[in-house]
């Protein structure tokens, strides 16, 4: 004789356990989805709308912006969870890249230019590690290497450094401000706290909103992160959503040359600064830790600075220091410093006497994957248009 034990109670008992264990779970993975992601983001501020409608509708909006590099590592480190996944080409580099554009490539939407206005080669690698921490590895990293930043006497601070390091002119790295996101199992009552929970909807609620949202086209006023019209002249620099900068009064990459430029890279005793050649073979070792392909190119500088008597010893000294760390890594060097005129960019392309407009850097792309970068250059060549890959190059 068998007896059936049945007890109605057990088994919503069971059904009452596994429903507070599966919520609990879903809690936990949640909030550390959103820890980890807005850790040493902005997610929350005023920033994070105008960013996302950026993002949203790429073609419509420009962003106002102030050229400085405080300002631009914020924007920067705000802007790293928003950008889509996959990216397949990333620049680095200081001011003169702020032109490469995502109209070169194929997949315009796999580009990110992420240039900021520094010689510091720790706040340019700062801008790819926002991207790696959010597991958004770029499949090749272009790097923009002006003659003028090894050439300077300035102090490079190392990205491994302490907050207060000497030469974080534009402040620490986020990375040194910011908590570190411990692994869930070692913060099991933060994550589960009352807090990290309304947080975690507090942020989910604003990005929702932020994204659904109309943000309206503000005024031209001169304060930065303020929506203009993407294909209109202002009186203030911008950004566009692949990372690009567009110049005062400029449109549809037609830049309004400055009237006297300058003549600060041709001009001073200047001599190969050794902090800064330390740095980048640091960055090209963090890089080729990472996995990542990197072409070094020096991109073009005007004629009257690159031709200039008192220098052509400074730039034999960049040269050889600099194509001696490429090689140590087994990377390529591609230097334009002096071949404005041979690749096809006019006096005219110009903005001053370091920073090109569009055409010009579509032409430093062309001589990228023609020869000037002989071991990525065919891999460089299936991201760009076939404009820019053709024998020919795109338009002078």
């Amino acid at each position: 004789m068998t007896t059936r034990l049945d007890v109605p109670g057990l088994h919503r008992a069971v059904a009452f356990v596994a429903i507070v264990c599966a919520a609990t779970g879903g809690l936990l993975a949640l909030n550390q989805r959103v820890k980890v992601r807005t850790t040493g983001s902005d997610t929350s501020s005023d920033l994070f709308a105008p960013l996302s409608a950026l993002a949203r509708e790429p073609l419509r909006y420009g962003l106002t912006m102030v050229p400085d590099a405080r300002a631009e590592r914020r924007l920067r480190w705000t802007w790293a969870p928003i950008l889509p996944a996959g990216l397949d080409v990333v620049v680095l580099g200081q001011s003169d890249a702020d032109h490469m554009s995502a109209t070169f490539f194929r997949k315009p939407e796999r580009f990110y230019n992420g240039f900021v206005s520094s010689a510091h080669f720790a706040y340019q690698w700062e801008v790819l590690d926002a991207l790696l921490r959010r597991a958004n590895v770029p499949k090749m990293i272009l790097w923009d290497v002006r003659s003028g930043e090894m050439l300077e006497p300035h102090i490079d601070p190392p990205y491994d450094g302490p907050a207060d390091a000497p030469g974080f002119f534009a402040g620490p790295l986020f990375v040194r401000g910011a908590p570190s996101v411990p692994r869930w199992y070692d913060d099991l009552p933060s994550l589960l706290s009352l807090a990290q929970t309304k947080f975690t909807l507090t942020a989910l609620w604003n990005e929702s909103g932020f994204r659904r949202r109309s943000v309206q086209i503000g005024a031209d006023d001169g304060k930065p992160f303020v929506l203009l019209p993407a294909g209109a002249a202002s009186t203030s620099h911008r950004w566009l959503s692949d990372g690009s900068r567009v110049y005062p009064a400029e449109v549809n990459g037609k830049l309004v040359p400055r009237r006297q430029p300058g003549l600060e890279e041709a001009r001073g005793e200047r001599v190969v600064n050794e902090a800064s050649i330390e740095r980048f073979d640091d960055m090209l070792g963090k890089a080729e830790k990472a996995g990542i392909p990197v072409i070094v190119y020096a991109p073009p500088l005007r004629p009257l600075a690159a031709d200039s008597p008192s220098q052509q010893g400074a730039y034999a000294a960049f040269e050889a220091r600099t194509r001696a760390v490429t090689e140590k890594h087994g990377v390529d060097f591609c230097n334009l410093t002096k071949r404005a005129s041979d690749i096809g960019c006019p006096d005219e392309g110009f903005y001053d006497e370091l920073h090109v407009g569009r055409p010009c850097d579509a032409r430093v792309l062309h001589e990228l994957v023609n020869g000037c970068a002989p071991r990525l250059g065919e891999t460089l060549r299936a991201y760009v248009t076939t404009e820019i890959a053709s024998a020919r190059g795109p338009a002078r």
